[in-house]
């Protein structure tokens, strides 16, 4: 009986501490079961204890830039949600460079477009050279051919007779050779013109992938101006205030996520000592006390190393899915704790 006694004052001094430190961490408010009322029972189905909410986690949202506070929309004890705008930043300085990056990738635009329609215009000429070269050899393959003199029929004179050796003949060959020479020499200054444009179009192309990473950056700065909440949850505190400058990494708001909680549960060390909760994942069922509420699911994220040396208490921390919002930090819970495969089975109806 002495033994017993102890047990339970040294169980009460535990969860004193416990419902202090939970006081602590939501800002006080709630009122905990009484210590009596925490129970313990075993059966086929699974282990019946109670235990205390705890927050899942505190985020500290922290300014991703150097700015100034424009504006603080988060007030303690504000209920928030996923995309809920607590700070607004002073983003004049990346306003400026979203606009600057904008302007020379605008400027980048034209001209990738002003060498298209240079390389196009080239194309085009490079066709038209190569149609009057084509022209020029069969000009100058006719007047190179030998041909019959007028007036005597079947006869063929050379070049050099003195029939067809005219100077208008020569004139005719020498100006189908010029024509010729002049359009290789435009086809080179043609293709000189397309190699230069098409370096200049991979420079461009490598400044307008350079110019829209930088805008994209700035873009994202000027978002990261707005601080939003990244889950459901409440304010617990506002680290600044507005016309306040802060530096990159400074913190801002801290929100508590409320959409999950931990359940803190104790087991006597004894009953506890026959499980092996580290095994495989526990599914447990969660509730608040004194109520009929619906159970909510939770699994065991993890147990205490050893007992508590005064209590002989095993420690378990559930994770629990709180989306309906109902449970609070603080508040005392009933759980259920399924111990088989069977009885899992057989209590999934009734646990709904």
């Amino acid at each position: 009986m002495r033994g017993t006694i102890w047990t339970l004052i040294a169980l009460a001094i535990l969860a004193t501490s416990v419902i202090s430190c939970v006081a602590q961490d939501v800002g006080g408010g709630i009122e905990p079961a009484a210590e009596s009322e925490r129970t313990l029972t075993d059966d086929s189905a699974g282990l019946h204890f109670r235990g205390v909410i705890r927050p899942y986690r505190r985020i500290v949202l922290r300014s991703p830039i150097d700015a100034r506070v424009l504006q603080v929309s988060a007030e303690t004890g504000q209920a928030v949600t996923d995309g809920t705008v607590l700070v607004q930043l002073d983003t004049g300085s990346v306003e400026r460079e979203v606009r600057l990056a904008e302007e020379q990738l605008k400027k980048i635009h034209a001209e990738l477009k002003a060498c298209e329609l240079g390389l196009k215009q080239i194309d085009r000429t490079a066709e038209k050279l190569r149609d009057g070269r084509k022209e020029a050899e069969q000009r100058l393959e006719f007047a190179s051919r030998a041909q019959t003199p007028p007036g005597f029929p079947g006869r063929v004179v050379e070049g050099n007779s003195e029939v067809m050796g005219s100077p208008m003949r020569d004139k005719a060959i020498d100006k189908g050779r010029k024509a010729i020479e002049d359009v290789d020499a435009n086809r080179l200054r043609v293709r000189s013109s397309r190699s230069r444009l098409l370096s200049l179009r991979e420079e461009l192309q490598q400044g307008q992938h350079a110019a829209e990473a930088a805008l994209g950056i700035a873009k994202k700065r000027l978002e990261e101006g707005k601080v939003t909440a990244s889950v459901k949850g409440i304010v617990s505190k506002a680290f600044v205030t507005s016309s306040e400058k802060v530096k990159a990494g400074d913190e801002l708001v801290e929100v508590i996520q409320t959409d999950r909680v931990r359940a803190t549960l104790w087991l006597p060390n004894s009953v506890a000592s026959e499980y092996d909760f580290d095994g495989f994942p526990w599914d447990a069922r969660v509730r608040a006390s004194n109520t009929e509420t619906s159970w909510q699911p939770g699994i065991v994220q993890d147990t205490s190393p050893l007992p508590h040396p005064g209590t002989e208490q095993a420690m378990l921390e559930v994770e629990v899915d709180n989306r309906k919002g109902l449970l609070r930090a603080g508040m005392w819970v009933d759980a259920i704790l399924e111990t088989s495969n069977m009885a899992q089975a057989s209590r999934k109806g009734s646990l709904q």
